[in-house]
Formats: C-alpha cells, structure tokens, sequence
C-alpha cells in the first residue's frame, strides 16, 4: 500500500501470528508493533482478527484483546504497516 513494496502471505495453516519477533510474519525494526501483535484465523468468508497487542492497537477499531471478523478487501494497520485480506479460491 501507498507506494511501498510489498508481500503476499499465503497460508493454509490454522493461524498467521504478525509482530515484531518469533511470528509467522516478523517486522522487527517497527517499534509500534508489539512482539506477537496480532493473529489472522482464516475463515470461509475471509479472516477473524484477535488483537494480543496490549494497548498498542490493531486499527480497525478493535477494542484491545478481542476478535473482529474481517472481509475480502478489509485492510487492518498494525504499527508502520497496512495490510489487505483476501482469500483465495
């Protein structure tokens, strides 16, 4: 997004775990991350989103330690980082 060169993850296991260290997808140089931010749990109809942050925030409007079920073109902001779920199929 915005320019930046990017990557897909592709992932048929039963969850993606994203922050700053020992994640399935590890930014370790983003300080608004925190060390197992977030994780990812695919579902039929896109993905649920569970925020482990502490406080740091998961923006999509999460409140802090819960889940939000998230949609084909959804994009979350965690740390420095946009992201956009889609499935495959």
């Amino acid at each position: 997004m915005g320019g930046r060169a990017g990557r897909a993850v592709v992932t048929a296991a039963a969850l993606l775990t994203i922050g700053q260290a020992h994640c399935d997808l590890a930014y370790p140089n983003d300080e608004g991350l925190a060390g197992r931010h977030c994780e990812l749990s695919p579902t039929a109809t896109g993905a649920m989103l569970r925020d482990l942050s502490g406080g740091l925030g998961t923006f999509v409007r999460i409140p802090p330690a819960t889940e939000r079920p998230l949609r084909p073109g959804d994009r979350v902001r965690l740390g420095q980082h946009v992201m956009q779920v889609e499935t495959l199929g």
